[in-house]
């Protein structure tokens, strides 16, 4: 198997599929690393990592705490917790707010 660059930033992805766990790591590395374009497949992963966890019986408030939480983690994890010169707050606070108006949208459709 080959290594997934991002891995090491992340626990607890392990529950999800290989695929969605691959894409979802990958997703938000590139977001917390700051690389461009990765808004598109940032959207995409957090949507099917919200699936998944639906699937797996967490209503719409422990979606969200799960996918928050591996986002803040993986910040602290690369470094990514060092103050925003604009905002004053954690580097990786946008991106975890990216990932959960993302995973809403998700659930927004999943319920109408």
């Amino acid at each position: 198997m080959a290594r997934r660059k991002y891995q090491e930033l992340f626990s607890g992805t392990n529950r999800f599929t290989i695929r969605t766990q691959a894409c979802l790591e990958r997703a938000v590395g590139q977001a917390l690393y700051g690389h461009k374009g990765a808004r598109v497949t940032l959207r995409s992963a957090v949507s099917s990592a919200t699936r998944e966890l639906r699937s797996q019986g967490l209503d719409g408030a422990a979606t969200l705490a799960v996918l928050g939480a591996l986002v803040e983690n993986a910040g602290r994890s690369c470094g990514a917790d060092r103050a925003s010169l604009l905002s004053g707050e954690p580097l990786w606070m946008a991106v975890r707010t990216r990932v959960l108006a993302s995973a809403q949208l998700e659930l927004a459709e999943a319920i109408a």
